[in-house]
């Protein structure tokens, strides 16, 4: 069954990432003592559960990379904690409870990526103000709806990051929805570059059989930064 589920996954991811970019997924948890030395280095000090997850992530991302002909012995970290992919590369990580996913691409064909994953359960009532503004808060009324939105944020702060646009916070962007595809507008003046958000597009699919919502978020050649 899970060899299955991993195969349908795998058509899931190419049937919604752009041409060129490839996408892996897998279970959350690997196994830190058999990653290269310069990668073990990197959670020497923390603890198991985060070390699996991170072991998870650098295995499939190294697959994606060598899918895409840049194979590494082993990938770095940047100072804010994401990867530090090799140039002429754009990728993304994403884990949770089950399940990794791993995607990687030339930034010949888009100039960044980002992905994000989340178990299909109900959203937190309590986060749903420091999550959404009022204009979301009024369209968004379903779990799922709310659910998607979180993750599709979060993958939009991941391919944001690497052009330079950090430490947004939730409610600085507002993600719009067209059936399952979305895109992304400023909601706090000044917070962002209204250019580069609005070359943000996205879209929504589910993984493992349908357990998990996930979102990618894509700015093409174009838009390189």
């Amino acid at each position: 069954m899970r060899s299955r589920t991993r195969s349908c996954d795998r058509q899931t991811l190419a049937a919604h990432l752009p041409d060129g970019v490839v996408g892996y997924t897998g279970v959350d948890r690997g196994d830190a003592d058999a990653l290269p030395a310069a990668e073990r280095a990197l959670v020497v000090d923390a603890g198991e559960l985060r070390r699996r997850q991170f072991a998870a992530g650098r295995v499939l991302a190294r697959q994606a990379l060598y899918r895409i002909g840049h194979p590494l012995d082993a990938l770095g970290r940047r100072d804010d904690g994401s990867p530090d992919w090799p140039d002429g590369v754009c990728g993304s990580l994403s884990h949770t409870a089950g399940l990794a996913l791993a995607v990687a691409g030339p930034r010949t064909h888009i100039a960044s990526i980002g992905v994000d994953i989340e178990p299909l359960t109900d959203f937190p009532a309590a986060a749903v103000r420091t999550v959404f503004t009022a204009a979301e808060r009024a369209r968004l009324c379903a779990d799922d709806q709310r659910l998607a939105s979180f993750s599709a944020k979060e993958s939009v702060y991941k391919c944001l990051a690497p052009l330079g646009a950090v430490d947004l916070d939730f409610l600085d962007v507002e993600v719009c929805w067209q059936t399952d595809r979305f895109d992304v507008r400023p909601a706090t003046p000044g917070a962002i570059d209204p250019a580069l958000i609005t070359a943000v597009r996205g879209r929504r699919f589910t993984l493992g059989e349908g357990r998990y919502i996930a979102t990618v978020a894509i700015i093409g050649p174009a838009s390189a930064r």
